[in-house]
Parts: structure tokens; C-alpha cells; sequence
């Protein structure tokens, strides 16, 4: 684990930060949970020189609370801008695509941030070898919020394919530490870096599991290096949402889940580590992508697997390794 370097984490003065930042909320029908994703980012200590709510053009609801908050204080900065296409991607693409500023921060529009959120990311970018900078997620179900066990590696990718996130728990060393990638709900980029390091349009289904990971690696290929903050924090509410996901496991969910991450790995992996990859995950594996010997594990303990749902597993990786190695020969030629 690398930390970045202790003295250098928060300038004396914030002043010393010149860039442009811009806050980006991509939303979809929840407007209550928009108001006060809204109120808490333009009451930060160091406010956004520029809030864009990125919309779906159909979204009536949300285009008539838009025009409600324009009347807040500090409602002079928010911009909406609205895209066409279906789902997850797309509104980040387009606030990328219409950033006016430095350095672009998004996060989820239920998602609710801590006062001196903005200032705390900010304050990194006085080095101009970070590309990224990012914070922690505070997870609540129903209101009451969520406490899983403490965490000692966060945004971690390992040679051979394992990936550590961590982002949603107590951060034990409690200082910034140089990661692989960010969480999406709580993540910033200069925004040259961004436009040029876009998530890749294949991993655009359902909730785009790993679109994070696909951009991160993107941007440290350039040179650049990431930063965790966990002392950079929002509250995320949990809205209910359309878009099928992971909050209840399902064969669409963990289908893509596996997908998306076999074409991250094929797609940026070198030969070496790809073997290492297909190694992991064919004997160990993850609990929602699991090897043989977890499945003989899983059986001799359970003994009630769920077929269906290994085979959505199997079938995403196979998938997913088949079109990411197809994509790298593409980017090489």
C-alpha cells in the first residue's frame, strides 16, 4: 500500500488552488433525492464553480425541480444538460463532453455530501502528477446507516485480476493512499484526462459494473496517479432505481458484472497477467464469480447452490474475456 505523502495531502491555504471544479449529478425520476444531492454540494466550505445535472430528456419530474433549485442560493451555478440514449453511461459521457471546468467531480444524485467534501478532493490537485482524486461512500438502508467491518486495502487491483474497492468502509490506516480506481459516486478527474479516457462503450449495460476500473486504468496507462481520500465523504441514501444491479442478486446482474470485469482484465492486461487472471478465476475466484474450488466449497457447506446463477457467472466471463481480447488487438493494430 502506498500512501501519498502526508505533508503534501491538504495545502495550508485552498487558496493555493486555482483550477476550475465542476460537480456532475447524472439522475433518473428522483427528484426528492436530486434536492438535496443539490443543497449539499452547493453549501460545500469551497464551493463548485459549476453543478451539472445531467438528465434524461423524457424525466418531466425532474426537469420541474430543476427549475426549482435554479432559485437557491448559489442556484446561479447549476447547469442542466440532458441526453437521449438509455443508460448508465451515457450521462457521464455527456457531462465529460459539456465540462466547462478543470477538473470534474461526480457524484450519484442520491447521495449526499459532507461540507468539506469538494475541499478535501480539491486540495490534491496542487500536484499535477494526480490525475484522480476520490473519497469515501457512507452506505444507508432505509435511513439507518450501515457499519460493515473496517477495511485495510481499498481501491486495490492485483496482478492477477482480484480487485479490492472497499471505498464504502471505515478506512483503518485513515490517510490517502494511491489506488487503481475510484468509486463512482464519489470521484473526480482533470478533465483533459477524462475526455481522453472515457469508459468504454461495451461495458454500457445495465448499471455498467467496473465502468470505474475501466477509467482508472485508463488514466494511470497515461502516467497519472489516483488518490483515495477517505476523509472525502458522502452519505449515500440507497434510492430505488430501474436499472437492474446488485442489490438483489439475479442472472442479468451477475451476467454483466462478470462480462464487464473479463473485458476490463483481457482489454488491459498484458499476456502475463491475463493467465494469472484466468488462473484465479477458474480455481478461486469471487463469491459472485466463483472457481471450482469455491463451488466444491460452497457445496460441501450449503449444498443449495443456484445453478442458474453460476452459469449467468461462467457465461459472463467467457463473454466478456472473448470481446475484451478482441477489443486490445482492435487498440494495438
Amino acid at each position: 500500500m502506498e500512501f501519498y505523502p502526508a505533508a503534501r495531502a491538504i495545502p495550508a491555504s485552498i487558496s493555493e488552488v486555482r483550477l476550475r471544479f465542476t460537480v456532475a449529478i447524472p439522475t433518473f425520476e428522483r427528484p426528492a433525492y436530486l434536492e438535496r444531492a443539490v443543497r449539499s454540494v452547493l453549501m460545500q466550505k469551497r464551493v463548485p464553480d459549476e453543478v451539472l445535472v445531467v438528465h434524461r430528456r423524457d424525466d418531466s419530474e425532474t426537469v420541474g425541480t430543476f427549475n426549482a433549485l435554479r432559485n437557491l442560493p448559489q442556484g446561479d451555478l447549476l447547469r442542466f444538460v440532458a441526453v437521449d440514449e438509455p443508460g448508465f453511461l451515457p450521462p457521464i459521457w455527456q457531462a465529460v463532453q459539456n465540462c466547462s471546468s478543470d477538473v470534474i467531480v461526480f457524484m450519484d444524485d442520491d447521495a449526499e455530501a459532507h461540507g468539506d467534501w469538494l475541499e478535501r478532493l480539491s486540495a490534491f490537485y496542487v500536484d499535477r502528477s494526480i490525475g484522480g482524486v476520490g473519497g469515501r461512500y457512507i452506505n444507508y438502508s432505509n435511513g439507518v446507516r450501515q457499519y460493515p467491518p473496517a477495511a485495510d486495502v481499498a481501491g486495490k487491483l492485483y496482478w492477477y485480476g482480484r480487485f479490492v474497492g472497499n471505498m464504502y468502509k471505515d478506512f483503518r490506516p485513515g490517510r490517502p493512499i494511491f489506488v487503481d480506481c475510484l468509486i463512482g459516486g464519489n470521484m473526480s478527474y482533470r478533465v483533459f484526462l477524462a475526455k481522453e479516457c472515457l469508459p468504454a462503450r461495451a461495458l454500457n449495460h445495465g448499471v455498467a459494473f467496473n465502468w470505474e476500473l475501466d477509467m482508472g486504468l485508463n488514466i494511470k496507462k497515461r502516467g497519472y496517479r489516483i488518490v483515495y481520500e477517505p476523509g472525502a465523504v458522502v452519505d449515500h441514501h440507497s434510492a430505488p432505481r430501474r436499472i437492474s444491479g446488485m442489490r438483489t442478486p439475479n442472472y442479468e446482474g451477475i451476467y454483466y458484472a462478470n462480462y464487464n470485469f473479463a473485458y476490463i482484465i483481457m482489454r488491459h492486461f498484458n499476456m502475463f497477467r491475463r493467465l494469472g487472471y484466468i488462473g484465479y478465476t477458474a480455481i478461486l475466484g469471487e463469491e459472485l464469480s466463483p472457481g471450482v474450488a469455491r463451488l466444491a466449497l460452497l457445496w460441501l457447506v450449503r449444498r443449495d447452490l443456484k445453478w442458474q446463477l453460476i452459469n449467468a457467472s461462467i457465461r459472463g466471463r467467457l463473454d466478456g474475456a472473448r470481446a475484451g481480447l478482441k477489443a486490445a488487438r482492435v487498440q494495438a493494430s
